[in-house]
């Protein structure tokens, strides 16, 4: 019986490993094709077969391209916010800011097809889809928060002038 229970176990730990595998390669898939095409391009047929699986697949996964969508907002949201810790680690005020701008221009060109997906879905989630732009909008304020505190450090630390309106100077960031 314990035997028949490490069994169960490898086996769970195997389709789990298959189903990030292939939720991968479907995101990957799909940045491809938006990168490529926008969300026209985009069809759970193309992205099944792309990845290598088909349809069913990617509409049991997903149920819907705009789900599909929106894991790959996500998805992008993430790897965006993770180069942004990076990118602003030890640093603050101005300097914080200013590492995050060379940062995401420096490898804009490397990740080009993430960042033109990204913006694909920006410009789709704000005219066409409601739950896509309810993430969009949870995004938006995060980074607005981090720029918020960065230019608050600046104040702090007399990088900026005192009569600035971080709100303000936030808003164009």
């Amino acid at each position: 019986e314990q035997k028949e229970n490490v069994n169960h176990v490898c086996l769970e730990k195997k389709i789990q490993a298959r189903a990030i595998e292939s939720d991968l390669k479907m995101v990957e898939q799909t940045i491809k094709l938006l990168s490529q095409g926008g969300v026209s391009a985009v069809t759970l047929e193309a992205v099944g077969v792309n990845a290598g699986y088909s349809r069913g697949l990617v509409s049991r996964r997903y149920g819907s391209k705009d789900q599909l969508l929106i894991r790959v907002l996500n998805y992008l949201e993430n790897w965006l916010n993770e180069k942004s810790k990076l990118a602003t680690q030890n640093k603050y005020g101005l300097e914080a800011i200013n590492s995050l701008i060379l940062s995401f221009s420096s490898d804009v060109y490397v990740y080009r097809d993430k960042y033109r997906a990204y913006f694909w879905l920006m410009f789709y989630g704000l005219e066409e889809n409601k739950v896509l732009n309810e993430s969009l909008m949870e995004a938006h304020h995060l980074r607005e928060e981090n720029n918020i505190k960065w230019l608050r450090e600046a104040l702090a630390l007399e990088q900026l002038a005192r009569n600035v309106d971080v709100e303000m100077v936030a808003d164009f960031l």
